[in-house]
């Protein structure tokens, strides 16, 4: 006897939560969300993500469920300019907080097993150009922009295990 769960699924071919904030900070309420089918951005001068954002002095941070289905030594590249971060689970394989042209950052090589890892890529623009960009490789596999369909939003319903005691937790939490 409870209460019961209740959730939302999603139509289409799989992306990325894409929230957009009005600072450089990944910091505060998102003023744009969205589903973005991949994260593959190069916008230009005067575009940047949509309104209400302009092309300068933004953040995002992008998140998904990455579903691996062959097991194999993957490498993260990002692209960027300016600053990205870059979690798998909860290890940070891409640091790289600082301003700069479009540049690449690789991860250490991870060994993955088939099966769903949560991913999160942090980014902000600073001036300039506005590129970020997440690609993956193997021995097997060239370089290329991780498609939609390994790509899932995240939604996926998990348990909770709140610690004993706990109060006052947050109806917005991450389900694992």
């Amino acid at each position: 006897a409870g209460e019961g769960w209740s959730f939302t699924t999603t139509g289409g071919g799989g992306g990325v939560k894409g929230e957009y904030f009005n600072n450089m900070t990944v910091a505060g309420t998102p003023v744009l969300t969205r589903i973005d089918p991949a994260i593959d951005f190069s916008w230009a001068d005067p575009a940047g993500p949509g309104a209400p954002l302009g092309q300068d002095s933004f953040s995002a941070r992008w998140t998904a469920d990455l579903e691996i289905a062959i097991a194999d030594a993957y490498t993260f590249i990002t692209t960027s300019d300016d600053g990205v971060r870059l979690w798998l689970g909860d290890d940070l394989i891409v640091d790289s907080w600082v301003d700069q042209g479009a540049t690449d950052h690789a991860s250490k090589v991870q060994t993955l097993e088939p099966g769903i890892y949560p991913l999160r890529m942090e980014y902000y623009e600073n001036t300039g150009g506005a590129v970020a960009q997440l690609s993956w490789q193997t021995p097997f596999m060239a370089r290329q922009v991780i498609p939609a369909g390994p790509l899932q939003p995240p939604v996926r319903a998990r348990a909770v295990y709140p610690k004993n005691g706990d109060a006052n937790v947050p109806q917005d939490v991450t389900l694992m």
